[in-house]
């Protein structure tokens, strides 16, 4: 695979090179010196973006003997707390399409940013200020933000050409006799995250088999009853960066889930229940109009709303 990537900065071609090693991907780099067309330090997250555009854009048009053209941008962006450096990469295609990532963002220390503020050089401020502090690596070298915002710009562009399956997925909205609701929270999630228990559909297996050996398992009883299966079916994408690790660890690649919901009846004691705990930390009961109150993830918002038609 020959890529072509729009700056002569050695540690840079480096990084492109690999971040897609990193994603087992046998490549023939060269490079090409374009300019930017931005301000030579951005501020702001936008301009940084079209900065790696033109890069990329710049490339392909300098050398278009090549399977891709990559151009990355580096930059700052000013929240309430100040700056945070931000990374992006643009990926051209030979039909010339785009395929954008981002690196995770890193926020400067604070006289840092002040420093910039007042019209300093980013790179001179935090090579000084390193001497004297501990920082972030990546804050100078910018090693992990940008081979995260490369294969992220890969992933994109492997969803938008390939047939990337979401993967299926069961999830049990356990009712007890008095009508409280069953939350958990897996061992992953932080103290206030919570979800339905659930997991994947193995091959051969129904959906509703999947339902009921997710809660042997992961609750450690048998004792529950199928009432329903809903029409509301969750289908999401997962972040570039999360499919990015499955391909270089070599598992089996999704772009995203598609859940299908259940309204289970829990028919024993409460003690009956014996978490597993390599995969839960903890349970809840609450009321089914209170579960909106403990789900913080963006894809659970209105989630509730949405699984009305289990009591119908």
């Amino acid at each position: 695979m020959k890529i072509i990537v729009g700056t002569k900065n050695k540690d840079k071609v480096k990084i492109v090179k690999g971040a897609l090693k990193k994603l087992n991907l046998d490549v023939d780099i060269d490079s090409v010196e374009v300019d930017s067309g931005i301000v030579e330090q951005p501020l702001d997250k936008e301009t940084t973006r079209k900065g790696a555009i033109n890069r990329a854009k710049r490339a392909r048009k300098s050398k278009p003997e090549a399977d891709f053209w990559i151009g990355l941008e580096g930059g700052l962006h000013e929240y309430g707390d100040g700056y945070h450096l931000v990374t992006f990469a643009c990926l051209v295609d030979k039909d010339g399409v785009q395929y954008i990532g981002e690196g995770e963002e890193i926020h400067l220390p604070d006289e840092v940013s002040k420093r910039v503020k007042r019209g300093e050089w980013f790179g001179d401020v935090i090579r000084e200020y390193s001497k004297d502090n501990e920082v972030d690596e990546n804050l100078i070298t910018r090693l992990a933000p940008f081979t995260r915002a490369v294969q992220c710009a890969y992933v994109e562009y492997l969803k938008q050409i390939g047939d990337m399956k979401f993967r299926q997925r069961i999830s049990a909205v356990i009712m007890d006799k008095s009508e409280n609701f069953l939350i958990v929270q897996l061992t992953k999630y932080g103290e206030n995250d919570w979800n339905f228990s659930g997991g994947g559909i193995e091959e051969g297996e129904k959906p509703e088999e999947a339902v009921l050996r997710e809660l042997r398992e992961e609750l450690g009883t048998n004792k529950f009853e199928l009432i329903k299966k809903s029409e509301y079916k969750e289908v999401y994408d997962w972040p570039n960066w999360l499919i990015a690790g499955d391909i270089s660890n070599k598992k089996q690649i999704y772009r995203g889930q598609e859940v299908t919901f259940f309204l289970v009846k829990f028919l024993g004691q409460r003690k009956d229940i014996k978490l597993d705990p390599n995969e839960l930390r903890k349970v809840k009961w609450v009321k089914y109009d209170d579960i909106k109150n403990y789900f913080n993830f963006p894809r659970q918002v209105g989630l509730t709303d949405k699984l009305r038609d289990l009591f119908n």
